[in-house]
């Protein structure tokens, strides 16, 4: 999320950050990039900038492939400009996407919300190492003291998290959104700090146990993560349902239903304004999250799909769907012929991104400047994908999908898509229409 008025703790994790992306370009400048430049004395002074970018990113590339798979990773991409204004501009409010892009570059794998409680509790490691370098001149004695007592404090407090209560309810909301109700108790932990982060919501608990209530969160898979100083103690996995079908901008802006869902129709109109506000690029999400009673190992989707420049659909005229369950995923995306190196591929366990079967990756080049009808199905370990009756991917994959639990369809620019319907496989009778 961008923070339009970023704050003080923020910037000082911002301004950490940036330090710590210089002290890993300076490390591993011999090895890996050098290059672009026979010494590293800042990025000011690479020779040939834009190379040295491009380089940038397709390492971030690489990491966020290595670490979500090449169809998570393709939404975790950041752009050429955004390395640029990260290493070089003096901005101090960037999207958490970005953020978390150099986090894993330099090899953390938290995200920005977690990096900045670490790095809250470095500034109070930091300020305490000050006070400490200030109080050398009293003596060695006082210093070892102050040691020795540091260690025996630090033995007599319990290493790990005592047994911790967290559990979630969702409370219907006033907008058809529900609140989600988070109950905790720490039952004796010994700790300084304890944090929930929940969505893009983060938690300080001022009390041993009790319960706070989170609103205006967007439907989906989410998870609630209890945090005891520095450290992971609880994770618990969430739903949180849509009411029919929801809408939203780059996955983080809510559209109103009104103004995307006109006589089953799900399109969110194009204007010169809308490019202005979002930029050159922008996806448009449509999705539906509850519990359908649909196995995503046993099922058949259908939808009729169509994204072009005549709907305000940008090149690529990118469809994604994903097919959201309990265990995995099922998604792929169908594009513009000529954007085949952008198609994608899995299901639950079984990416498509890599060696033989990466072949069938161009088969999702299809024309879809006109209504299309798009058929899905998973059956004995094997699945479909069909366009207009015809055939495009067959295979067999491993791992399991579970119960359905979210439909999404994430469309480059504004596609559009009517006639969704889910149904176990084979039982039209239990036909369900989205």
């Amino acid at each position: 999320m961008a923070r339009v008025s970023p704050s003080d703790i923020d910037r000082q994790a911002l301004n950490r950050l940036r330090s710590q992306v210089r002290a890993y370009f300076k490390m591993y400048w011999y090895t890996d990039w050098a290059r672009h430049s026979s010494v590293f004395t800042g990025y000011e002074h690479i020779p040939n900038k834009n190379n040295f970018y491009e380089d940038v990113k397709d390492r971030i590339d690489q990491k966020l492939s290595e670490k979500y798979g090449l169809i998570a990773a393709s939404k975790k991409s950041v752009s050429i400009d955004s390395v640029r204004r990260f290493l070089l501009e003096t901005k101090d409010s960037f999207d958490d996407k970005v953020l978390e892009a150099f986090l894993l570059l330099t090899g953390s794998d938290l995200t920005w919300d977690e990096y900045k409680v670490s790095n809250l509790s470095g500034e109070r490691a930091y300020r305490k190492a000050g006070m400490r370098r200030k109080t050398l001149w009293l003596g060695a004695v006082f210093f070892l003291i102050t040691a020795l007592s540091a260690v025996t404090l630090y033995r007599l407090r319990p290493h790990g998290p005592a047994e911790v209560y967290l559990s979630t309810v969702l409370i219907p909301g006033s907008s058809g959104i529900p609140k989600v109700k988070i109950t905790y108790d720490l039952k004796g932990a010994q700790y300084k700090s304890a944090t929930i982060f929940f969505d893009h919501y983060r938690l300080n608990l001022m009390s041993e146990k009790g319960d706070t209530l989170v609103g205006s969160v967007l439907p989906g898979k989410s998870v609630a993560k209890l945090y005891l100083d520095d450290k992971l103690v609880r994770t618990i996995p969430v739903l949180i349902p849509s009411s029919g079908w929801a809408g939203s901008i780059n996955n983080k802006i809510p559209l109103n239903q009104e103004t995307f869902l006109k006589d089953g129709e799900l399109h969110f109109r194009s204007s010169d304004k809308l490019k202005e506000m979002y930029g050159p690029e922008y996806y448009t999400s449509f999705l539906n999250f509850r519990e359908f009673g649909v196995h995503g190992d046993s099922f058949s989707l259908e939808a009729e799909l169509m994204n072009s420049e005549a709907t305000g659909g940008l090149w690529a005229y990118d469809v994604s769907v994903d097919i959201v369950g309990t265990k995995e995923d099922m998604v792929f995306n169908l594009l513009s012929p000529d954007a085949t190196m952008y198609a994608r591929l899995s299901v639950a366990e079984t990416d498509f991104s890599t060696g033989v079967r990466a072949g069938v990756l161009p088969r999702l080049g299809v024309d879809l400047s006109h209504w299309r009808q798009l058929n899905v199905s998973t059956r004995n370990q094997r699945f479909q994908i069909s366009l207009d009756n015809e055939v495009l991917v067959e295979s067999d994959y491993t791992g399991e999908i579970g119960e359905i639990v979210g439909v999404q369809f994430y469309l480059k620019g504004s596609g559009a898509v009517r006639n969704v319907s889910l149904q176990p496989f084979g039982e039209p009778e239990k036909r369900i229409n989205l």
